[in-house]
């Protein structure tokens, strides 16, 4: 393979850049919301997402529902008070209990491995972790077969010093 094909296989802080501003320009023309973030007193930076979503856990009797995987809706945050989105589902009054999820995605450049990765949290809103099942289970049904023959190779769990 000649320098030219390799350099082309490479991608460099400056293209990662380059191509993080031509997806934040389709991401705000369907308005998927994420954004750039820049590292303090730097132009290097990241992508950067936050969204909050509601699913049903039980219903007031304590029964568990197996509807856990359907999302009523997205949550986002504007000031100090939720705004929810339009929902096609009706759902009972006090027939059902839901608890909302924090999903928070960083896509950076690792200069170790010349490639974007995506780091993400998913929490509970007072700040305690999904269990790493449960974000297992959660993997959409196309990754199931690699999921099921490497899980550690597909997706990991970290606990920083804050979860501790």
């Amino acid at each position: 393979m000649d320098s030219e094909s390799r350099n082309n296989m490479i991608l460099g802080e400056e293209k990662f850049r380059y191509f993080c501003l031509e997806f934040l320009k389709h991401s705000q023309d369907i308005g998927d919301d994420w954004e750039w973030k820049n590292v303090q007193g730097e132009e290097e930076g990241y992508l950067s997402k936050t969204c909050y979503q509601t699913r049903v856990t039980k219903s007031d009797d304590g029964k568990k529902h197996e509807q856990e995987d359907e999302i009523l809706s997205t949550i986002t945050l504007e000031g100090d008070h939720e705004v929810e989105d339009d929902d096609n589902c009706v759902l009972p009054q006090g027939s059902l209990q839901s608890e909302v999820i924090n999903y928070e995605y960083h896509v950076l450049y690792s200069i170790s491995y010349q490639a974007p990765v995506l780091y993400f949290r998913a929490s509970f809103l007072d700040g305690t972790p999904l269990t790493l099942d449960a974000i297992w289970a959660k993997v959409h049904d196309s990754y199931k077969p690699r999921l099921l023959h490497g899980p550690w190779e597909t997706i990991t769990q970290q606990v920083s010093s804050d979860d501790r």
